[in-house]
């Protein structure tokens, strides 16, 4: 018997389906199904379905918010590579020509011979050009002792920017294999719940309707935005910022990230002012923690606030909602 060229309605895996450009709708529908799996009577085969199911979504769900936090690094070195640029741009090569121009005047072969195409090439070209034109101003200009100053200058600002630079580039090669390693999680998963929905869809033959008891079918209907709510802000030494004021449930869950060099402790309070010094979670500098908002305090507290342990240094968070 020679295979369809047109496949069956049930042959169709409805959940790699409407996942395929969702990955936040997987994790929805993979949680949903492992709740209900654990909060389910304990029969053979709901037994047998917890224990190949959990390690599934655990490692779908791993991949998830690490794609989330690598993500996040991204963002944040793209952000701080395009501010070094723009300094570039706007302040420091601008400098550097007066100091320059302040010995050689401009239109001398000298100034010519350091600046041969004037500042053009500091404002335009790809990034590799830009910070190449960076090198070879500071090769032209660090034997001549007028410029020992501006030459420590130079090599102090292409060592800042190259180091930006190579950690937006290491950046985005996490993220490339974190969405790979994130897809092919999701592919096992969507797997694991068309052969999960299988075997029910067996065990309820006589009752379908129990199916919806393991499966929230209104997620497929209804297919969320692959986007999430996401707070990042700052807070002064020793100071208190509420982030969210909003009514928290059970299955509410967050990613937090301390993404200054301040120590951060964050909790649910009954406003938006009270301290988390002696209650909340502390995440030290560059640590990042998902969890239950439940682990923050209590859950009838709606005001989410972060407190500076830190006396001196300004702090600085990142906040996700994930459901």
């Amino acid at each position: 018997m020679s295979p369809s060229s047109v496949l069956f309605h049930y042959q169709n895996n409805s959940f790699q389906v409407a996942t395929a450009s969702s990955q936040r709708l997987a994790y929805l529908i993979g949680e949903d199904h492992q709740s209900s799996l654990n909060t389910a009577p304990d029969e053979p085969l709901i037994i047998q379905l917890r224990a190949s199911f959990s390690p599934v979504f655990d490692s779908f769900k791993s991949s998830y918010v690490n794609r989330l936090i690598v993500n996040r690094e991204a963002h944040s070195s793209v952000m701080s590579t395009s501010n070094s640029f723009e300094e570039l741009v706007k302040l420091k090569s601008k400098e550097w020509e007066l100091a320059v121009r302040f010995v050689y005047r401009e239109g001398t072969p000298d100034y010519g011979r350091i600046f041969p195409d004037g500042l053009k090439p500091f404002y335009s070209g790809i990034r590799e050009d830009r910070i190449s034109t960076i090198e070879a101003f500071l090769g032209t200009i660090v034997a001549d002792p007028n410029f020992t100053e501006l030459s420590a200058d130079v090599q102090i600002f292409m060592t800042d920017i190259n180091l930006k630079f190579d950690t937006l580039k290491e950046n985005q090669k996490k993220q490339a294999q974190a969405s790979r390693s994130l897809e092919e999680q999701r592919i096992i998963l969507t797997e694991n719940l068309y052969g999960n929905l299988g075997l029910l869809m067996n065990k309820f033959k006589s009752n379908p309707v129990q199916l919806e008891n393991f499966f929230n079918f209104n997620l497929l209907k209804h297919p969320v935005k692959d986007e999430h709510e996401e707070f990042s802000g700052s807070v002064a030494a020793s100071q208190t910022v509420n982030i969210l004021d909003r009514i928290f449930t059970e299955s509410s869950e967050v990613l937090i990230s301390n993404t200054g060099v301040a120590d951060l402790k964050f909790c649910l309070t009954t406003d938006a002012v009270t301290d988390c010094q002696s209650t909340g979670l502390l995440l030290k500098a560059g640590e990042s923690r998902d969890l239950p908002v439940s682990d923050l305090g209590n859950l009838n507290n709606r005001f989410l606030n972060v407190t500076n342990i830190y006396s001196t240094e300004t702090g600085y968070y990142s906040l996700t909602i994930i459901k």
